[in-house]
């Protein structure tokens, strides 16, 4: 597999963890806020 095409990939994959975490961190402050926490 070629090194660009392996990067992209990782690249891509990276990119998918961080907006799951980003998603993740944003629903659990609404959850403390609406808890009034």
């Amino acid at each position: 597999m070629p090194e660009c095409e392996r990067l992209g990939i990782g690249k891509s994959k990276l990119e998918f963890i961080g907006k799951t975490i980003q998603t993740h961190n944003s629903s659990h402050k609404q959850v403390k806020f609406a808890t009034g926490d």
